[in-house]
């Protein structure tokens, strides 16, 4: 993805990016260069789950093998189940 810098020096990150990282208004981001990189991370201390509209919302990336759309299904199927 590209994006530019405008005339005040901002940049604008794709809705995308926003969406995936759940990214708002006033998020904080750390900001690094390596060599010819521009890096951008989610700060370690913000909390990894933020409520949203009163749901629970993780912020970042997990490293995790569990398909989480089989799993909530899975969970759903088995809370009907026992109805």
């Amino acid at each position: 993805m590209n994006t530019t810098i405008d005339a005040d020096g901002r940049v604008t990150l794709p809705e995308a990016i926003l969406r995936r990282m759940n990214l708002t208004a006033g998020s904080k981001l750390e900001v690094r260069t390596e060599d010819n990189h521009i890096r951008l991370t989610v700060p370690c201390d913000q909390p990894m789950l933020t409520d949203q509209e009163g749901i629970l919302v993780f912020r970042g990336e997990g490293q995790t093998d569990l398909d989480i759309a089989e799993f909530i299904n899975r969970r759903r199927r088995e809370h009907t189940d026992d109805e």
